[in-house]
Formats: structure tokens, sequence, C-alpha cells
């Protein structure tokens, strides 16, 4: 019997589909374009609840290196023994142990990476807001401490900060286009973060990808850490960053103090913690109504910024040969250079820590077509893709536009994405709108008039890629919604298909983790979605359906899995599809662009 991994006594989350090792290193930049929306206020600061914070993402890339053992060459000097540490942003555990007696050689180093990323126990009060009314104040607080014992446990298998695998000969790896590696951006659903869609990210990884997964800001997410406004605590007094340097140095020139209790004053990072924004934490201007859907249509573009800021901010870490030739490296050596690459290195961080970051973007050099772009989302992140591919940059010259060749999006949810016009419908009211103008019959149902911007227009220019939108059964079936989506993915002239026995949470590593399901039934589903998605992303798709039949059946034990309904979608008096004769893991074809 399979159970569940809560219930299993396995800690680590399945390895990747692939034929490559995967990789793994959390990364953090500075803001290009700095943004706020004014409105609405955050009660509790007092202070606008959205904006583009520093832009976090972790890194799921191929690598030679096996998630089980690294070999690391240890010096003749390394006599010495470290215990488990534990990197309080990326999660990342390393246990290390040294022989003081051996001669130099390899040694044998274990890692893994927590599921659950820091900080952790705001996460775990993150998702008792989430579930706040759903449960008695008893009964939540049960479950959720039940599920950070639990959650807390488990690993993902991958090996931290190993360099990129240089790409083989394209004839090796069918993604590979000019021997390097195409790049895939995922944008994460309510409630998730950076890991919740490790098994999505991981797999594609594997296949050849480099996958960076949104940690988004915006609210949308159970708790993320976020920069504290440029201010730091150094033995608790706030200075302002251009002090910092100097209370470092000085650290490091003299031995630390002690204090009366016999613990080291030690300079640290002071973080403020974002947990999930519920309508009731806000407060808009008077006469605006102050609803979840209001709220998302914010988000989605914190969320589009974040998006553009990380794919521009990757590119300059692929390009940073060019960065490094145009600017001598001076004598701060790694800090230096992460410091010209716009990344925000912490006040605690190690100088071990700092070279291994530089190490492994130095191992990004002519291994990744940053110009080979993929855009990925489950739930909101779906519609975050979706409403990026339809609009306009947020700035043209600071955030150009992205070189999106394929966009795959699961179980996309549309309620907050904003009902597009074109730009041109626009254009004759811009005055009346910065104005406060009365305009609302030609307006998006924005929280307010003032923040109406371009990107939230359609951009009829914008060649829309190649899109598939995979659906669980439940999501067709709500009608007015999957109404929208038909629209959406015929403009797109997109494809679509749903998958039988999936729910909305089946796309993320959640599935793994219910105690009511079979760990070896929700793997498979899984792997379903991974194979689909890799049909789309090879341009093999329209082998799964004969287009000489628009009703084509497919055999259920054969690739395709799939009848081609050109979007109808046939369901009883309740309004449910009919499955009968259909297996978990089937596919439903509602439309394949030729």
């Amino acid at each position: 019997m399979h159970l569940p991994l809560l219930l299993s006594t396995s800690t680590k989350l399945p390895k990747p589909n692939g034929p490559f090792n995967v990789g793994y290193i959390p990364l953090k930049h500075k803001p290009i374009l700095p943004f706020t929306h004014e409105q609405p206020i955050h009660k509790e600061t007092n202070q606008p609840a959205l904006k583009v914070h520093d832009i976090s993402y972790s890194v799921f890339y191929p690598t030679s290196i096996s998630s089980e053992s690294r070999s690391i060459p240890i010096s003749s000097s390394s006599s010495r023994s470290v215990t488990p540490r534990v990197s309080s942003d990326s999660g990342i555990e390393d246990n290390i142990e040294y022989n003081e007696d051996i001669q130099p050689q390899a040694q044998t180093e274990t890692q893994s990476i927590r599921w659950i990323p820091e900080p952790f126990n705001d996460i775990m009060q993150g998702y008792r807001k989430f579930l706040k009314g759903r449960f008695n104040d008893h009964a939540l607080r049960w479950l959720t401490g039940a599920l950070g014992y639990l959650a807390g446990r488990i690993t993902i298998p991958v090996a931290p900060y190993s360099p990129i695998l240089i790409p083989p000969p394209n004839s090796l790896i069918s993604t590979a286009r000019q021997g390097k590696y195409p790049l895939i951006i995922f944008s994460h659903g309510l409630g998730g973060t950076r890991h919740t869609y490790s098994q999505f990210c991981s797999n594609l990884a594997s296949e050849g990808y480099i996958v960076l997964a949104i940690e988004h800001k915006d609210g949308s997410g159970p708790a993320v850490m976020i920069e504290n406004d440029d201010i730091v605590n150094i033995d608790n007094e706030l200075v302002e960053e251009d002090e910092v340097e100097n209370a470092i140095n000085q650290g490091q020139e003299e031995e630390q103090d002690k204090t009366e209790d016999g613990n080291s004053e030690q300079t640290k990072k002071e973080y403020d913690i974002l947990h999930c924004l519920r309508h009731e934490d806000l407060e808009f201007p008077p006469g605006e109504p102050n609803t979840l859907v209001r709220i998302g249509i914010l988000q989605i573009e914190i969320r589009q910024r974040e998006i553009y800021e990380a794919y521009h901010s990757f590119k300059k870490l692929v390009n940073m040969d060019v960065i490094l030739n145009n600017n001598d490296q001076d004598d701060d050596g790694n800090k230096s250079v992460l410091n010209k690459l716009n990344i925000i290195i912490e006040i605690d961080e190690s100088e071990d820590d700092i070279e291994k970051k530089v190490d492994w973007i130095k191992s990004l050099k002519n291994s990744i077509d940053i110009d080979d772009l993929r855009l990925a989302g489950h739930s909101y992140g779906g519609g975050t893709m979706l409403h990026i591919i339809q609009t306009p940059t947020p700035d043209k010259q600071k955030l150009p536009e992205l070189p999106v060749k394929q966009v795959l999006i699961l179980d996309p949810w549309l309620e907050a994405v904003p009902e597009l016009k074109p730009i041109d419908y626009y254009d004759n009211d811009e005055k009346d709108i910065e104005n406060g103008g009365d305009v609302e019959e030609k307006t998006i149902p924005l929280p307010s008039t003032t923040t109406t911007t371009k990107t939230t227009k359609l951009d009829n220019s914008k060649e829309i890629p190649s899109l598939l939108a995979i659906n669980s059964v439940k999501f067709t079936e709500w009608s007015e919604h999957y109404k929208r989506l038909i629209e959406m993915i015929e403009r797109a002239n997109g494809n679509l298909c749903s998958v039988v026995g999936i729910g909305h949470q089946s796309f993320s590593d959640f599935s793994l983790l219910d105690p009511r399901t079979s760990h070896h039934s929700t793997k498979n589903l899984l792997d379903k979605i991974h194979d689909l998605s890799m049909t789309f992303l090879k341009g093999d798709l329209p082998s799964m359906v004969d287009f000489s039949n628009d009703n084509n059946t497919g055999d259920s034990d054969s690739e395709s899995d799939s009848d081609k309904d050109s979007g109808i979608v046939m369901t009883d008096e309740e309004g449910k599809i009919d499955v009968k004769g259909r297996k978990d893991g089937d596919f439903i074809v509602h439309m394949i662009s030729k």
C-alpha cells in the first residue's frame, strides 16, 4: 500500500522524472523599477499594502550532481566538525562531517531543501489565516500545528548550489536550442510559495529547462520576508544602509565583544514579514468597495512587474561576463560582483555563502538561451500569465517586453484578471482618467480610476505565443469561468485540455501530502500533467488529435487519451461532465491549434 507522504516514513518528495539531476539555488534582487500602489492602505502599518519589494525566486536547473550526495574536495587544512546549519533565507540544511586525521580527498556532503521555506513559523501562521472561518479556533490550531510538524520534515530531492550541467549536444537534449537550455518562469497560485510546485518545476528542470519559481510578495502567499526599507538593526540601534558597511568592516577587524550573559552581539539583518492579505486587512478610499476581486486586480499588476523584474535581473546574471568586462572588478571580490549584479547580500551572510553564489552565477555562462523563454503558472499564476501575454510591459525602457515563445497555464483562475479592452479604446479618455473624470463605462473596474494604467489594457499589437491551458474537470464544469477561458484561448489560437481525476490542487505538491489519497495514484496524476506539458513544450500537441474528425475518440490506452470537442462541453442536468469510460489521467481535448 502506498501511503501519502505525511503518513509515511519517507521525508523526501519523489525524485524528478527526467534524465538529469536537478540543482537548486535561491536568489534575491533589488527591484529595477520600484513601484507602489498608493491604495489600499494596510490597517496595521498605515502604509500602502501593495508594492514591488525585493525580487525573490528559486532556480531549478540540470546538474550532474545527485541530490543523494555531493563530492567535495577537502583541503589538508580542513580538520573541523560542522554541526547541521540552516540558512534562514534559503531553507537549505547542510550536514557535513570532516574527519580530522584523513588525507585530503573527496568527502560526502548530504544536503536537502526544506519543502516549507523560511519564514517557517510565519508561513504556518499564514496558512492558519487562509483557513480561518473553515474551522473553529481549536480545530484550526490543531490542524496547522499538525501540518507544521509533519510538513516541516519534508524535503525536496535537489542538489543546492551545484553547478549547472554543461548542455549536452542537441541530439541528447530535445529542449536545447543552439546548445543552450531554455528558460521557464513559474508563477504560483493563491496560498503558494516558491516551493509549493517543486514537483512540477524540478520535473521540467530534469528535462533540460532552467526554471525560476517566483516568490510573489503581493500578499497572495502565506508569508514572505521582505527587506525592511533600507533599515537594519545593529546592536539594537537603527542605522541607515550606508552606515552598515562600516559597521561590518569594523566587526571583521575586531573580535566580537561579549555581552554580560555571554552572547555575541552580532550584526543581524531585520526583515518585515508580509502575511497573506485579506480584505479586512485593508482600507480603501471612502466609497470604494473592498472586495477580493478588486484586491486581486491590483495584485495582478504587482505580480506582472515581479515577473518582468525576475527575467531582466536573471538576464543580467547570464550576461555577467559582459558586465564585468565593462566594469573593472574592485578589491571587494565576490561581494563586489553580487553588488554589480543587483543581488541583495544579507548582512549576516558568510563569505562562504557569497562565494557559492558567485561560483554558481559563473557557471551560467554559455549555458542558457535567455531569449528562449516560456511562462507557466497555476491558478492565480495561470491568470497572471494570461494577463502578461495580452498587455504591454510596465516600462519599455527599464523592463522591455519578454521574449515569450510558449505559455503553459494550469487550471487558470480568472476572477481577478481584469477584463481587457484595446489600448486605443482609452486614448481619448486618458486625460479624463488622470483627472478622476467619470469614464466608468469605458474603464476596467479597478478600485480607483487613478490606477488605470497601460498594463491593464489589451495590446492588440502583441503577438500571442503558443499556449496550452490544462484544466481540472471541476474548473471546466464552472460554466461562466470556462466561457471566459474559452474566449481567451480562442483569441490566442491556443490549446485547451482537461484531465480526468485531478482537482485544483493536484497540480501542486499539496496533492502528495493529502492523507485522503494514495501517494502512488497522486504521483501518477502528476506524471500525466508533466507528460502533457512536455508534449506541448516539444511542439507535439497536434499529434494527439486526428483533425479529420472533430469528434475523434482516442484509445484510452494510447498516447492521445482524448476527444476533441471544439470547446463545447456536454454536461448533465447538474452541470457535470460525463466521464464514463474514462480513467483518471485521461485527457479531454477541447481545443487544439493546428
